[in-house]
């Protein structure tokens, strides 16, 4: 546990501070007023942005995967697709128990869905928007590489924690900025309201850090396997070419 707080302390800081102001706002504003207040910024270019960026958490996982595994080892693949299938299946469950309204469909209803900015070409969801799973996706991927980075470069160090360095600030920041866009871009496209986020977040970090303990557990025990890689094996197999 000492390793994992000390490895991804900045990140889990970050976290804790936007779950902390997210939980005020929440605390202290009406769901509505809060959703028009972070929509008040919309601009054609954020409107392009966010449409497509928030596609990053269908296929992001995928593309990942595949690049884990190729490059990297079959634990760190199984390790991203373990996270996720967690943190999907919760959220799944928990949407379909509570049956949240949208935003379109709270607005509609209060008769003011001519205040909600919406962005054109979006598929307007009406049903199901607690927790986020958009978001839960994002906190996944970017928090798992987060993880695996700290992990990678503590044995190439050959240490059992690797030293904080700008290297790592930087990429601690730039994963978790990554993170929260995404799940900024469900609010700005008006497809979640921000306890939506809040509760797609956290559901993201957890099943992130649970699969990572377990993962590191399976590594230690199957070394082998959890090293495995495509790109190595090519290496391996690949004939001798006398000079």
């Amino acid at each position: 546990m000492k390793r994992f707080l000390t490895e991804n302390c900045l990140f889990l800081a970050l976290l804790l501070v936007a779950a902390a102001a997210m939980g005020a706002a929440l605390l202290l504003v009406p769901q509505t007023s809060l959703h028009l207040w972070l929509n008040s910024g919309h601009t054609p270019f954020g409107d392009v942005f966010c449409r497509y960026y928030t596609l990053v958490a269908e296929y992001g996982i995928a593309v990942a995967a595949l690049l884990l595994i190729f490059f990297a080892g079959a634990g760190d693949t199984l390790q991203l697709l373990a996270a996720e299938a967690g943190a999907g299946l919760t959220c799944q469950l928990i949407k379909h128990i509570v049956h949240a309204p949208r935003p379109v469909t709270v607005f509609s209803e209060a008769g003011l869905l001519e205040q909600l900015p919406l962005v054109a070409e979006v598929r307007m969801r009406l049903w199901n928007s607690f927790p986020s799973g958009h978001t839960s996706t994002f906190f996944v991927l970017c928090f798992t590489l987060c993880l695996l980075w700290n992990r990678h470069a503590a044995a190439a160090h050959k240490k059992e924690t690797y030293p904080v360095t700008s290297l790592q600030v930087a990429l601690q920041v730039a994963l978790f900025a990554a993170a929260l866009l995404g799940g900024y871009s469900r609010i700005y496209l008006s497809q979640h309201f921000a306890a939506d986020v809040l509760a797609g977040m956290l559901i993201g970090s957890f099943f992130a850090a649970l699969s990572d303990f377990l993962f590191r557990a399976i590594g230690q025990r199957y070394p082998r396997f959890s090293a495995w890689h495509i790109a190595a094996s090519i290496r391996r197999t690949a004939p001798h070419t006398p000079a």
